[in-house]
């Protein structure tokens, strides 16, 4: 639920841009070439081939977000150890969505026992 609300937006709104970016460079490469394609009809296939392609590549980006979260939350002592830094900055970024969350201990260097 919380990788959903914090990367859904940002995902559609990189889709967006992309469709709507390829869509303008097919609009501008139709008027240089002076071609006989109405500059609709490029625009919106572009957009809609862009748009595809991109929703498919962030699909994969927003399920590696996922992955990351379902980590952190299943066991967030495995994860310190192996990405020490990126664990801190997962959980400083928790704590600005839900200050009530619980906040994790992690171990430091002169504590942990081996």
């Amino acid at each position: 639920i919380i990788s959903d609300g914090l990367s859904t937006y940002f995902m559609n709104a990189v889709v967006m841009t992309v469709g709507f970016g390829c869509g303008a460079l097919a609009v501008v490469g139709t008027s240089i070439s002076a071609s006989a394609l109405n500059p609709w009809v490029a625009f919106w296939t572009c957009f809609v081939a862009a748009t595809i392609i991109s929703g498919i590549m962030m699909n994969a980006v927003q399920g590696a977000v996922k992955a990351v979260m379902v980590c952190y939350f299943d066991h967030p002592g495995k994860m310190f150890q192996n990405h020490p830094e990126e664990t801190k900055a997962l959980a400083n970024g928790i704590a600005l969505v839900f200050p009530s969350a619980i906040e994790f201990d992690f171990p430091t260097a002169s504590s942990t026992t081996v």
